[in-house]
């Protein structure tokens, strides 16, 4: 039977790394340290042999053995020259062969034998002066820790060493009672040593086998990069040549209706990343005829340039294009793009164009130029499928227009609002309030207010109450199959107005922006209520949802002091947003 290291079967399915490039690292990494031990050896040697020398020449003592001594010290310094001068060539210079290996794994395993037992034999020197085996135990526990050995190999050295060292103590060491503790001694310290050999072989093999599979990762991850970069190249390549075939708006800069249809063509022809969806974000400036009747059509195509470089600069170099859809329209594309991050380009876009009277040199009575943004996001897998999705982001834009301009609006398909209309879906509702306002308002009010809270205004009887008796509206929102949440409103169609009362959704769904399309949802339902108008209160420390509000276009109007009871007060902001 053939015997294996370990670490055979570990890359039984690995073509870049093999056991024999393990067993080569770890020869090299014995070489290296042996050889460093080799140097110290033959200076610790030296010095003993001038010592030896002039011990004699002084007559120290008369029953140290000089000679013996001098021919152990000298055998041994000879040795490790040996040692040097055959390990002179550095080993990793390259592939050693099946035999090569071999025969250099047994001159290794000689070499550590002949320190082993040499130890051994110094060590029975030692019993007429000494009585000591610190020799052994010091060659013993130094080859253990400088040479990684698996095994196999580092026995027959051990075993040889120690049977040198319990067949000539008796013959040596004529006291019974120092020969009977040093077989106790040895017996220990040899398994001891043995075990810490077989520890230092493992931990030394994994990390060669970890560092081997690191290396073929990060040259995986070399090639995998170069590949991107080359993609890269070949998009820039691509955009070069849109200007070239005449594929670019010459007002603006930017890509034409055929420039953004060649672009769509070139995304699915290629191979390398793979198509998964398409955000698509639709913009037209807001009141531009009358920008163009008041300050010409000059000024009125450096509003459109300007507009144009926005758009461009939010494109990144892979898989995004912006380009004018005609007029004053403008249409931004973006393969495999997530929906927050779609959403955050729109809102970006729209915020850049919003500053653009913020320009130095301008006029300061230049009119606000805004634009209105719709928004839209669906799987794609050919190009037919993009129509349908820059469909949804047109209509998305003029329900921007309809909701006042300047703002962004998203279709979002997945998202259903479920009214509650039974005393079931109320508990349901309380529950869901309870788990939300525990993780968005505990932090900004406290758990004792939140808790009270909860059991005046959101218990399930309080929110049928509100809905049978009190003209509210209340909503759970259904996200992808997931309740994400739950509104309340209370239209009045006399006043033509609608108080939000409530406007909650799960910590995971905020993050992916549902609070904004849902606002826009609702702002949506009021209109063709016919109301004018709504309103809401917000806690003034809750600064993130005052900003979203306002980003809508909700504005604050007074400050409002409300004692809940429990000693508890409310400290809100009231805010409207009121449209023609």
């Amino acid at each position: 039977m053939v015997k294996r290291n370990w670490f055979d079967g570990f890359f039984s399915n690995s073509p870049q790394t093999t056991a024999a490039d393990i067993r080569q690292q770890t020869l090299n990494g014995n070489i290296h340290r042996g050889r460093i031990f080799a140097r110290a050896v033959i200076a610790f040697e030296a010095i003993l042999i001038i010592l030896n020398g002039l011990g004699y020449l002084l007559r120290l003592s008369d029953q140290f053995n000089h000679l013996s001594y001098l021919l152990m010290y000298g055998l041994m310094l000879a040795v490790n020259l040996l040692f040097l001068y055959l390990t002179r060539h550095n080993p990793q210079e390259g592939q050693m062969s099946d035999d090569a290996l071999r025969r250099s794994e047994n001159a290794l395993t000689a070499y550590i034998a002949f320190s082993l037992v040499w130890g051994s034999l110094v060590s029975l020197l030692d019993q007429k002066l000494y009585g000591q085996l610190m020799v052994f135990q010091i060659n013993l526990i130094a080859n253990a820790l400088i040479f990684t050995v698996d095994r196999r190999r580092m026995r027959l050295p051990m075993i040889l060493a120690t049977a040198v060292l319990a067949v000539g103590l008796p013959f040596v060491q004529k006291s019974v009672n120092i020969l009977i503790g040093h077989y106790v001694n040895l017996l220990i310290f040899v398994i001891i040593v043995w075990l810490i050999s077989q520890v230092n072989y493992q931990v030394n093999s994994r990390n060669l086998v970890y560092n081997q599979e690191l290396e073929r990762t990060n040259r995986l991850l070399a090639n995998q990069i170069s590949e991107n970069q080359q993609i890269n190249d070949r998009l820039k390549q691509a955009n070069f040549q849109l200007r070239e075939l005449s594929l670019v708006d010459e007002l603006t800069g930017i890509a034409n209706r055929r420039g953004l249809r060649n672009f769509i063509s070139q995304v699915f022809e290629q191979k390398e990343q793979p198509v998964s969806g398409l955000g698509v974000i639709m913009a037209d400036i807001d009141r531009f005829k009358q920008y163009n009747d008041q300050y010409g059509h000059i000024a009125g195509d450096q509003i459109l340039a300007k507009i144009a470089g926005v758009l461009a600069q939010a494109a990144g170099p892979e898989l995004e294009i912006a380009a004018r859809w005609g007029g004053e329209e403008f249409i931004f594309l973006s393969f495999n793009i997530q929906e927050v991050r779609l959403l955050e380009k729109a809102e970006q876009i729209r915020s850049s164009v919003e500053s653009l009277r913020q320009i130095p040199n301008e006029d300061p009575g230049e009119p606000e130029v805004t634009i209105s943004v719709g928004t839209s996001l669906k799987s794609v897998t050919v190009a037919s499928d993009v129509a349908a999705v820059i469909d949804l982001a047109d209509k998305a834009m003029y329900k921007a227009k309809q909701g006042g301009r300047n703002q962004v609006f998203s279709l979002i398909p997945d998202i259903r609002m479920v009214a509650v209309t039974t005393p079931e879906q109320a508990g349901q509702t309380a529950g869901l309030a309870r788990r939300i306002w525990m993780e968005h308002y505990r932090p900004i009010i406290g758990e004792e207010q939140v808790e009270y809270m909860l059991n005046r205004f959101q218990t399930p009887e309080q929110i049928w109450q509100d809905i049978a008796e009190k003209g509210y509206q209340y909503d759970l929102i259904e996200s992808g199959g997931v309740v994400a949440g739950y509104l309340a409103a209370r239209p009045d169609s006399a006043k033509q107005e609608c108080f939000l009362s409530k406007l909650y959704i799960v910590k995971d769904f905020r993050r992916q922006g549902l609070s904004r399309i849902l606002l826009q949802h609702l702002i949506e339902r009021c209109r063709r209520c016919r109301c004018r108008r709504i309103w809401l209160t917000v806690n003034k420390n809750n600064r993130g949802s005052i900003a979203a509000y306002e980003k809508l276009g909700f504005k604050r109007i007074e400050s409002v002091v409300t004692d809940i009871g429990g000693g508890f007060v409310m400290d809100d902001d009231v805010m409207e947003l009121v449209w023609d």
